[in-house]
């Protein structure tokens, strides 16, 4: 199977959770990566063509909000699964549907138009690895994720 149809397969999984997670309303955290009026976290993503910045490599438990905001060309998603075992983002989403929902829990997703700002996305966070990826196509059908938009951290 190419590259381009696994990807596709696990798609689902991964864009499942982007559109089924649960979201709700930010507080009053001024968008700078501090604290929400609740207590959460928030970490404030950059959804560009074709990569993510903004997402840290480790966060500690708990509520964190995630505010989408994207900055490319192209309609972007954040797409959120908590990671069963020792494969990487790269590798499940390299993997066929059936054989990646084996290791990945859905934890919630948001979309952004270019220019605009997705609803946030609030969850409580547990210790562990988290995978994120956008799985919008481009005009050719490729993935985002295919081009590279995919990433991990790690919840101490």
């Amino acid at each position: 199977m190419n590259r381009r149809l696994m990807i596709g397969a696990v798609s689902t999984a991964l864009l499942t959770a982007a559109c089924g997670g649960e979201t709700a309303p930010q507080g009053d955290g001024g968008g700078d990566g501090g604290e929400t009026q609740s207590g959460a976290q928030t970490i404030d993503v950059q959804a560009e063509d074709y990569k993510f910045g903004g997402v840290p490599e480790t966060l500690p438990a708990g509520e964190v909000t995630f505010a989408l905001e994207n900055v490319g060309e192209e309609p972007h998603e954040f797409g959120l699964v908590l990671i069963k075992g020792d494969r990487s983002v790269e590798e499940l989403v390299s993997l066929p549907q059936k054989q990646s929902q084996k290791f990945i829990e859905m934890v919630g997703g948001t979309f952004a138009q270019p220019g605009q700002e997705g609803k946030p996305l609030t969850t409580e966070l547990e210790a562990g690895r988290y995978g994120y990826a956008c799985f919008v196509t481009t005009e050719d059908g490729t993935p985002h994720a295919a081009l590279g938009m995919f990433g991990e951290f790690t919840v101490e």
